[in-house]
């Protein structure tokens, strides 16, 4: 009896640790653009322990693919539109994402465990947010498969543009008073050079992430658009998409994609509707950087700070 207690408590504390090794995962990084989910699978009993291998693999490979489709699924496209709502009315995009999920690369190595003579098989797997990142640039992405350039902007978004705008236009008050240590700081940037790229800094003001945001200002007298992906060059959206998102002030620094000399500047809220508001003054300064031709905005050379 004592024997058959041990046997049963050593069986049990060997799957707490195989199942403590490796949970089904998910998570998706903005900053480096890409998806990523583990997958778990455990072969049969009684068969070739290379078969069971094989099968145990295609099993963890299956897991970590619906894994990363739950993700992907909640992905938000604006503010309205998740790619889960996109693929209920669009076949193609289910079709698109089946087949990007299929074409998922492994990270790594498979992690094989023997358990009481059956192997239990951990994968790791990702798919890519956009083109940005070298090992992405020929691959299926997100962004692409989404026509993120031909999806409509949500109504509530002011129709004036900033570079629509006649040159003095964002000098009335801010769409509200912020408090005086409400994080805001001037913006930054060598004025000496030209910009090139736009950092957008949260400060800590709750934003959801989405593919295609949104940055207004305060007009005169209504709400200007500052940014949106009517912006950017199609081809650019397409391949790189409409932004990129980085957790720390390092991460903007080392993002070559928005250049030597961004200009970084700090919200001054987010709306209900998740869009980013930005000083009118601060607004005016943009648009007076991207005069001349230097409309780095049109290449999506946009980066929001999240920290």
């Amino acid at each position: 009896m004592i024997k058959k207690l041990f046997l049963v408590l050593f069986f049990l504390l060997t799957v707490t640790v195989v199942s403590g090794y490796a949970q089904p995962h998910a998570d998706i990084n903005w900053a480096n653009g890409y998806i990523i989910a583990t997958g778990q699978g455990v072969g049969k009993a009684g068969i070739n322990r290379a078969k069971a291998r094989i099968n145990a693999t295609t099993a963890a490979k299956a897991a970590a693919q619906r894994n990363l489709l739950e993700i992907i699924k909640g992905v938000r496209i604006t503010s309205q539109t998740t790619v889960q709502d996109a693929m209920l009315v669009e076949d193609v995009i289910r079709t698109r994402i089946d087949g990007m999920l299929k074409g998922a690369h492994l990270v790594g190595e498979p992690f094989v465990e023997m358990v009481d003579g059956v192997p239990v098989v951990t994968v790791t797997m990702k798919v890519c947010l956009n083109s940005a990142p070298e090992e992405c640039a020929h691959k299926p992405t997100l962004t692409s498969i989404l026509d993120l350039d031909s999806r409509p902007v949500p109504p509530f978004v002011p129709k004036v543009e900033l570079m629509d705008t006649v040159p003095p236009p964002l000098q009335p008050p801010p769409v509200h008073k912020p408090a005086k240590h409400d994080g805001w700081k001037p913006p930054v940037y060598d004025s000496s050079k030209p910009v090139t790229g736009l950092v957008v800094h949260l400060n800590g003001r709750y934003f959801e992430r989405e593919l295609l945001p949104v940055v207004i200002t305060q007009g005169q007298p209504d709400l200007v658009t500052v940014y949106s992906v009517k912006a950017v060059k199609p081809s650019v959206v397409r391949t790189f998409g409409a932004v990129r998102y980085a957790d720390s002030i390092e991460q903007v620094h080392s993002n070559q994609a928005i250049g030597g000399n961004p200009i970084i500047i700090s919200a001054d809220a987010v709306t209900k509707d998740n869009m980013i508001v930005i000083r009118p003054v601060d607004a005016k300064l943009l648009r007076e950087t991207m005069s001349h031709g230097n409309n780095y905005l049109h290449e999506a050379k946009f980066v929001i700070l999240v920290r």
